[in-house]
């Protein structure tokens, strides 16, 4: 029997480890190592938020309790988490350049659309009561007593519009009102100043001044306005799948609190830096359990119009919500 030179033999062992998913036949010898895969792309996913809410508590439970980072769906994907800005009042830019998830007022969600950021409303994150805010001292009493007054909100936020809505049930006209458009952070200045008569602002902003002393809300004045979860459309088309596992997580939250609200108004307290006994306050005023639906869509688009008539869309036009905000893939079935 012919055997192989040493040399041959070197270079044979050197070349089968050079080529290791290769079995080297061509010089007799084998690799019994399995073929290298390629590493699994991983899929980078931004979570965040228009502003620091209550209405966020979904978000804010599924971060704290991790179920994003161990959801199954989402094991080739890195979350990554946004801390919200609230400098610009209602004109943050949606981030364009990375794909998720944003929490928002269903009024920003309609902004955002018409600023031509490509975003879908996924789901309802919470719907909430919004309420007219006047001093603890004040002889107001009922919404006609607004006539004449000095009333603050954020023009184009979901305030306003419940502010216009609850003036509007009680056959006021808005051009009778002296509204002055202010963020919360001056309008909170100039009603503990007493330069405004009354407050819209969302909760808990108003509970705060209750706990104070320094305001209450006024009875029967309260609307119904909505936190929205929108995902990127580019997103939702590259990685459906992905975004699925995304709202099956956020429904989860959105469960959980409906089963343990001392435990998610602790979440929220720490999540969003607001006061415990304001946020325990402000609680009742907010449904999470709500979900997308055919009415949700026909209110956004309701609310698409009182924004383009108040000229705060900048497309000067109303989204037409069903076919440049919603899915059909994102509705019930």
């Amino acid at each position: 029997m012919n055997r192989p030179r040493l040399p041959v033999l070197l270079f044979c062992a050197l070349v089968c480890a050079l080529v290791s998913a290769a079995g080297c036949s061509g010089c007799g010898c084998r690799s019994d190592r399995a073929p290298a895969r390629p590493a699994a792309e991983v899929t980078v996913i931004t979570i965040g938020s228009f502003s620091r809410s209550i209405g966020n508590a979904p978000l804010y439970v599924a971060r704290r309790l991790g179920w994003f980072e161990h959801e199954p769906g989402l094991s080739q994907a890195r979350i990554e988490y946004l801390e919200p800005d609230e400098s610009n009042g209602a004109n943050n830019p949606f981030p364009k350049d990375v794909g998720g998830v944003f929490f928002a007022p269903d009024m920003t969600a309609l902004i955002l659309r018409s600023q031509g950021n490509d975003v879908r409303v996924a789901e309802v994150s919470a719907v909430m009561r919004q309420g007219v805010l006047v001093h603890t001292d004040s002889p107001l009493k009922t919404v006609g007593d607004l006539t004449g007054k000095r009333v603050a909100t954020l023009q184009g936020s979901a305030a306003h519009y419940a502010l216009v809505r609850i003036l509007q049930a009680a056959k006021i006209s808005p051009g009778d009102l002296r509204i002055t458009n202010l963020r919360p952070q001056e309008a909170r200045g100039a009603f503990e100043l007493g330069e405004v008569d009354a407050w819209v602002v969302w909760p808990p902003w108003g509970e705060e001044q209750e706990i104070r002393g320094k305001g209450r809300l006024l009875p029967g004045a309260a609307e119904e306005v909505s936190n929205v979860v929108m995902l990127s459309a580019a997103f939702l088309d590259a990685h459906e799948p992905m975004a699925r596992a995304l709202l099956a997580v956020i429904r989860r939250a959105k469960e959980w609190i409906g089963a343990h609200p001392e435990e998610a108004q602790a979440i929220v307290v720490a999540e969003a830096r607001f006061g415990a006994a304001a946020v325990k306050a402000a609680w009742p005023r907010y449904d999470h359990a709500r979900r997308l639906s055919a009415a949700t869509l026909d209110a956004l688009q309701e609310r698409a119009t009182f924004l383009a008539d108040w000229r705060t869309m900048p497309s000067g036009k109303p989204v037409d919500v069903r076919r440049e905000l919603s899915d059909p893939r994102l509705l019930p079935r």
